[in-house]
């Protein structure tokens, strides 16, 4: 994971840190709320930072996820809204135009 040294990152409510200096983050299960999305552990700290904002917007703010990864979601997204159509056609008049087949396999993969 390529982390942009020296940039802050905001963590929610005025708190920032520099993204080089930020070792883990973990999300907050229990007790999760408005300004309870993440636990952020620093270099030097015993205790986590909470933070209100989720992992993945302070990995996005780190420069560690790039922007290929949102497109891929929402690609993913976008192909999962055909196959549902697609099914849909299917079950109604008997054969669908699609490609099923193939779309069928990415529907039923997990969501990166």
């Amino acid at each position: 994971m390529d982390i942009k040294r020296d940039r802050m990152v905001f963590l929610g409510y005025g708190k920032y840190w520099r993204s080089d200096a930020i070792i883990g983050l973990m999300p907050i299960e229990e007790d999760r709320g408005p300004k309870r999305r993440t636990n952020v552990f620093v270099e030097g700290r015993v205790e986590p930072i909470v933070a209100s904002r989720t992992e993945q917007s302070i990995l996005d703010d780190m420069g560690a996820s790039g922007g290929g990864l949102q497109a891929l979601r929402e690609a993913v997204d976008g192909a999962r809204v055909i196959v549902d159509a697609c099914a849909a056609v299917s079950r109604t008049a008997g054969t669908c135009a699609c490609a099923c087949p193939v779309a069928l396999d990415i529907r039923s993969s997990s969501r990166p």
